[in-house]
């Protein structure tokens, strides 16, 4: 989606702590919301089968977070995330439903950055929005999301590994053991 179409936009950067394995055999990524200085200010838990495939524990993730205009764009942007799918590879949906996607949304994940998310309300008991991702309700804490935010609003939520923060946490850890030796 074009930044001339979105209502607002919102970056927050995530360590991606550890992963937990469920048991049911799914797994959930716990992710620390970093607000830098090394400090966490929070905790986001997301199914891993919604992040990019390339990322691992360890890793600075950045989430970014912008309103889609109506249910429309939303689709719209759905729909380009099926084209992007289907020429990198898959001749047509039947190849791409027999690559193992369960559904037409574990095809749009696939490449795991683009995901439309649906605010649906804040949680009485723990004050965080909570916001229905495929069909899975995702606790987010609501002081992160844009303030022009609605009940009812739908959100593109894009999330990409930050290599160049995750580089730098590494080169740093190299550091501090070298000097330990």
């Amino acid at each position: 989606m074009d930044s001339s179409k979105e209502k607002f936009c919102k970056k927050i950067s995530v360590y991606l702590d550890r992963i937990e394995e469920l048991e049911d055999d799914s797994a959930e990524a716990v992710l620390l919301i970093d607000e830098g200085e090394d400090e966490y200010s929070g905790e986001l838990v997301f199914p891993t089968n919604l992040l990019p495939e390339e990322i691992s524990e360890g890793d600075y993730l950045t989430l970014k977070i912008s309103g889609a205009e109506n249910l429309r764009d939303v689709e719209k942007s759905a729909a380009e995330n099926l084209r992007d799918v289907e020429k990198s590879g898959a001749e047509n949906l039947r190849d791409v439903e027999n690559s193992g996607a369960e559904n037409l949304r574990d095809v749009e994940k696939s490449d795991a950055e683009n995901l439309s998310a649906k605010f649906e309300k804040i949680d009485a008991e723990t004050s965080d929005a909570i916001l229905i991702i495929n069909d899975k309700k995702i606790y987010f804490p609501a002081n992160f999301l844009p303030e022009e935010i609605s009940e009812g609003d739908y959100l593109n939520l894009e999330i990409s590994r930050d290599a160049e923060k995750t580089n730098a946490a590494l080169d740093e850890a190299r550091q501090l053991l070298e000097e330990l030796e």
